[in-house]
């Protein structure tokens, strides 16, 4: 039987990729006294720590970047979205999505500080003409959707949160900037990136109908640029830490490595380390080592 043989050496573009994917950071020069660089708050990151927004305003440079690994699921997410608004809602329902090619840019300017975004869509009913509904599109992993599905998006306390500001605040900006097609009502479209079915409608997707809310839409604004003006009178302020090192919010921000003055390492799958093995992974800005956890001693026998 004819069989092939290796043309070159098997896995020299895997070493190549997974060396640029350890790269190292960039310098953590940040310090207290940094002006402004950026007059604009982003309404994706507007339910972000505060410290993270006061570093972004800043121009701080990203020390914990995306891997690898996180990018190829924003990129499947991505995708994922492009299907619900390109296929499954024109295809099998009365709506279409419009409003998303190309990206519709949404401004609204508020105390010297102009709020900006990208809406995934408005949704149109065909039938009757009409735009009714601002939608956002979001994919997660397996558990986040059924938690998602449990709580309906209304449990403050849950990264989904951020979904629902983040949409009432499209909607506001949409209805102060057209004011003879106001959107009342938000679509929140969550997709489960593994598959995992929604008991109620048998799939893996499910859209949550909220209301929309001009008075969130004034609170978020109004602590916001609060917080802008504060950062900006003081060259000095750098908002306290209001989670913990291993909280979720910190194990994953960006400027991880500016916040905690440590400097995290890639695993070989290009992950960054994880809240369980922070210290052993890591080493300070001044060049000290971080003391490793003392580990428990064996048991001797018998």
């Amino acid at each position: 039987m004819t069989w092939l043989s290796a043309s070159r050496e098997h896995g020299s573009l895997s070493r190549e990729i997974a060396q640029n994917v350890k790269l190292p950071h960039p310098e953590l020069d940040f310090k207290p006294g940094t002006p402004l660089e950026r007059r604009e708050i982003r309404v994706s990151e507007m339910d972000k720590c505060i410290r993270y927004l006061a570093y972004n305003w800043r121009g701080v440079p990203v020390s914990n970047r995306f891997s690898a690994t996180a990018k190829e699921k924003m990129e499947k997410g991505n995708l994922i979205q492009d299907r619900v608004r390109g296929v499954l809602i024109p295809n099998y329902s009365r709506y279409w999505v419009i409003g998303w090619t190309p990206e519709l840019l949404v401004r609204h300017h508020v105390g010297g500080v102009t709020f900006t975004g990208h809406p995934d869509g408005f949704l149109y009913e065909w039938r009757t003409g009409k735009i009714t509904s601002v939608f956002e599109c979001k994919s997660t992993a397996d558990y986040g959707f059924i938690q998602c599905c449990r709580e309906s998006l209304s449990n403050p306390d849950h990264y989904s949160a951020t979904y629902v500001h983040q949409t009432n605040t499209y909607a506001g900006m949409w209805n102060a900037a057209v004011p003879k097609n106001q959107v009342n009502e938000m679509t929140i479209f969550v997709y489960s990136v593994g598959g995992k079915e929604d008991k109620d409608v048998g799939a893996p997707y499910k859209e949550f109908w909220f209301a929309h809310s001009a008075k969130l839409f004034q609170e978020d604004k109004t602590r916001l640029t609060g917080l802008f003006h504060q950062v900006e009178a003081d060259p000095e302020y750098v908002p306290d830490r209001p989670y913990e090192q291993t909280d979720w919010h910190c194990t994953g921000c960006s400027h991880f490595d500016h916040c905690y003055g440590i400097r995290r390492t890639l695993d070989p799958a290009g992950r960054s380390a994880g809240p369980g093995n922070v210290a052993e992974s890591q080493q300070s800005v001044t060049g000290r080592a971080v003391p490793r956890r003392p580990r428990a001693a064996k048991k001797s026998a018998g």
